[in-house]
């Protein structure tokens, strides 16, 4: 049975259930202007994973080169991620741990993660990149990276979330979007913007007059690409009481082993 997350409500008023990040190949691609609701979406599917899906054994890697939109769940994080520079570092040390997994797998001869296996291969790892727009235009191969860690990781029980504020073709290429069924749109500047999201999809038009409860110029408002088809629907948030209601009553989550717990760019600059 494949575990689901639920981010939002369809125009009809079902619920926006998709798959957990990579599970089954389906890597996740999000991309919306500044301040359409990008870093609280992520922030709600921190809550499903960790939360609603306590049970499993899931470990979160999180790339942000700000280092002040998540951190408070970094008690909860596997590794956190900070500047620019780190980020690269986080997919490096993805890189390698995909690796590992494989050659773990082959000795057990074993084809697909399963949680019956969490204790020699690893926990299920979901690695968030964000700000993608920092990562590949900064970071020296990392576009080629993403997309060679996109494919070693489908069986290995590990997925990407990749998102930016930047949706732009330059930033998001054809290579890395083809590796990534599973797309969010929030709102953009322009078509050309949606576009590089949703590339190769149909979706509706853009009408604000008839889009009921689901204006997409509103924070929140979505085009959600399953993989079949392109809905729209609004992303659901949680609050910050919320937030630390999870992180203090789960108090801890599963890690990688051999990972710090941080890397923080901009402490290594200070001092």
């Amino acid at each position: 049975m494949t575990p689901t997350v639920d981010i939002g409500r369809y125009e009809s008023g079902a619920r926006i259930e998709l798959p957990l990040p990579g599970w089954g190949g389906a890597h996740w691609l999000m991309g919306g202007s500044s301040g359409a609701g990008k870093t609280m979406t992520i922030r709600t599917l921190l809550a499903e994973m960790l939360w609603t899906h306590r049970s499993m054994p899931i470990a979160v890697a999180m790339a942000d080169p700000h280092g002040v939109d998540y951190a408070a769940w970094e008690p909860l994080l596997a590794t956190a991620a900070v500047g620019v520079a780190a980020s690269g570092q986080l997919l490096a040390m993805a890189q390698a741990e995909v690796r590992r997994r494989l050659c773990v797998m082959r000795s057990m001869r074993v084809r697909e993660w399963d949680a019956g296996h969490a204790e020699r291969i690893g926990p299920y790892l979901v690695v968030v990149i964000d700000e993608l727009s920092a990562v590949t235009m900064l970071a020296k191969g990392a576009t080629t990276q993403l997309v060679v860690l996109a494919q070693e990781m489908r069986k290995t029980g590990a997925g990407l979330v990749l998102a930016t504020q930047s949706p732009k073709a330059k930033v998001i290429e054809a290579i890395v979007r083809e590796q990534c069924p599973i797309r969010l749109c929030l709102r953009t500047r322009s078509p050309e913007q949606t576009e590089a999201v949703l590339e190769g999809r149909q979706w509706p038009a853009h009408q604000p007059e008839d889009l009921g409860g689901f204006p997409l110029w509103m924070r929140g408002g979505v085009y959600v690409d399953d993989g079949r088809t392109v809905r729209r629907g609004r992303l659901r948030g949680i609050t910050e009481d919320a937030e630390r209601h999870v992180v203090e009553r789960r108090g801890s989550a599963p890690v990688v082993d051999g990972w710090p717990r941080l890397i923080d760019q901009h402490a290594h600059q200070e001092a």
